[in-house]
């Protein structure tokens, strides 16, 4: 499965090097190649860290939908109330790394 996703991360690499390149843009470097993943890879732990703060907080985060791009956490879907809205949305932000918070999250009642 981890072989899978590198060789994914791999192809993605060189299609949008391919693809700057084409544009006039500068080739992808090792080093540029090597921040992409490492960024992507800070991403997923964020929303894995979110994940975690909402369910201590009590939100089920089973019904949130949570990403994460660069410290810019994006929280959506349905909570059972306001109360839960802020509560998650404070809760994400007291994440480490976490710059921004953008709440889309609307009550279900």
């Amino acid at each position: 499965m981890k072989r899978m996703r590198t060789l994914t991360v791999a192809i993605a690499l060189t299609l949008a090097a391919g693809s700057a390149w084409a544009q006039g843009g500068s080739p992808l470097t090792p080093e540029s190649a090597s921040e992409i993943i490492a960024a992507t890879a800070r991403d997923k732990q964020m929303v894995a860290d979110v994940r975690a703060a909402l369910g201590t907080a009590g939100v089920d985060a089973g019904k949130v939908k949570v990403r994460a791009r660069d410290g810019v956490v994006t929280l959506s879907g349905r909570v059972p109330d306001a109360e839960a809205i802020q509560t998650a949305a404070s809760a994400a932000a007291a994440v480490s790394g976490v710059k921004t918070v953008r709440n889309k999250l609307r009550a279900a009642n």
